[in-house]
């Protein structure tokens, strides 16, 4: 006798018709597609003399977000209570689970306790891990809990940018002992996990350490690393600008921009000694020619000439950050800010951050953050600052991931989170709402069974 009938059979179902006799007897008539086409008979019709039940799967998805420390484990859809199980051997009996390797038991009422906090899994756990989840009516198959690696190829100097409601990811190039590849591909995604290869060759040539920009309700690529036929590399001078973030097309050359900013209704560019600003990006004012000549000659602090600097508008300022001297070639820990692009202040000539270059800067809930790079004693970090006046920074977190450190790596916001992007040592795309806890995320399909 039928007394429920399950999720996936009703997806199958073209229709359904419950038909009430009497009290507590009901008519079950149910028919598949083609037999609606075909106008056959219904499937079947089955009389049920005790209350019909719809139960409902739970989510066909499970997101874990794994951190150094823990992982954070949710889903979608809840009817019901769910027991969620976590082990290191892959035939553990559920029934015994106390005698499983690693074994760990957490019950979830509501999907209003999601996401789940967990120390079980993180990102330093040697042995493998596996998640079955059961719940009243259901059981899940053996879940392998890991993270997704981008589908993209790994890669650095890349550019990661908001834009349209999506994040994209563009150019770079992947470096190994013997092969340099450089990429002019473009990929978005409108959840940071899942991603869509938007084409394999945008117009402009494939690059590295170029910059992009939102402008104008478009996206405008600068320059960048352009290898050469026959070997070694150019440093590009062409502008591009694109509608959609996948079409492009060439708008200006000959300026050999090294950062790029959206300033008080104008695109400021920076070379290595002189300073432009347009309204329009397709025409350009010199607003700065020998930009050193500014300072002081015994002034080596100054902030002109310098080599993997970062500039970012933060609190209606342009600030520069660190990066290396090529006066004295020390590397820098000062903070310069200017209010019209032109004239330019020191903020701190020893921030609390250190000297470094290569970093990456975001600006996320009203802070101005800071990201990794090189420290000018042979060091690669791999921490995060943050700072409410860009003077005074406190460090966040010492070492987000196990890498060794992110350099010529991207930082940006999206989806109300932090995201960071583009080391060859680490594959991964790092993501955090408080910019302190920072996790990589994947979803993964569950495949349920009913209950015996």
């Amino acid at each position: 006798m039928l007394k429920s009938v399950n999720y996936a059979t009703l997806k199958k179902i073209k229709s359904l018709k419950l038909s009430l006799i009497i009290v507590g007897c009901t008519v079950l008539t149910a028919c598949n597609q083609s037999s609606v086409e075909k106008n056959e008979m219904p499937l079947e019709e089955t009389q049920v003399e005790e209350p019909l039940e719809l139960s409902e799967m739970p989510s066909e998805e499970i997101h874990i977000d794994l951190g150094m420390q823990h992982s954070n484990f949710k889903w979608d859809e809840q009817p019901s209570k769910i027991d969620l199980y976590r082990f290191s051997n892959k035939d553990c009996d559920i029934e015994n689970y106390n005698s499983c390797d690693d074994s760990q038991l957490t019950t979830i009422h509501s999907i209003d306790e999601l996401p789940i906090k967990d120390s079980f899994l993180n990102e330093y756990t040697q042995a493998p891990t596996y998640i079955k989840m059961v719940s009243s009516s259901y059981n899940s198959e053996v879940i392998t809990a890991d993270t997704s690696i981008p589908e993209f190829p790994t890669r650095q100097g890349t550019q990661i940018i908001k834009f349209d409601d999506r994040m994209f990811v563009i150019g770079g190039k992947h470096t190994t002992f013997d092969t340099e590849t450089y990429y002019n591909d473009i990929w978005s995604s409108e959840n940071g996990i899942d991603w869509q290869l938007e084409t394999q060759h945008a117009q402009f040539p494939a690059r590295s350490q170029h910059k992009v920009i939102e402008f104008n309700n478009k996206l405008w690529l600068f320059g960048g690393e352009i290898p050469r036929q026959g070997g070694g590399t150019s440093y590009g001078a062409d502008v591009w600008s694109s509608e959609d973030g996948v079409n492009w097309q060439l708008v200006y050359e000959g300026i050999y921009v090294k950062d790029v900013v959206v300033f008080n209704e104008r695109i400021w560019a920076f070379e290595e000694n002189n300073i432009y600003s347009s309204e329009t990006g397709n025409e350009w004012v010199q607003e700065v020619s020998n930009w050193a000549q500014m300072f002081q000659p015994e002034n080596t602090a100054n902030p002109a000439g310098r080599f993997r600097e970062q500039f970012i508008v933060f609190k209606n300022k342009i600030w520069l950050i660190g990066g290396q001297s090529n006066q004295d070639y020390l590397v820098k820990s000062d903070v310069w800010s200017s209010e019209d692009g032109v004239n330019w202040v020191i903020e701190t000539s020893n921030a609390q951050f250190g000297e470094r270059m290569g970093h990456a800067l975001a600006v996320f809930e009203d802070k101005l953050w800071l990201s990794g790079g090189y420290g000018g004693r042979d060091e690669s970090l791999n921490d995060i600052w943050s700072s409410k006046d860009g003077i005074n920074w406190t460090l966040q977190n010492e070492k987000i991931s196990k890498v060794m450190g992110h350099q010529n790596h991207q930082i940006t916001s999206f989806d109300d989170k932090m995201w960071l992007y583009g080391d060859l040592g680490d594959p991964y795309l790092w993501q955090s709402s408080n910019g302190k806890d920072w996790y990589t995320g994947s979803s993964i399909s569950v495949e349920w069974k009913a209950n015996k």
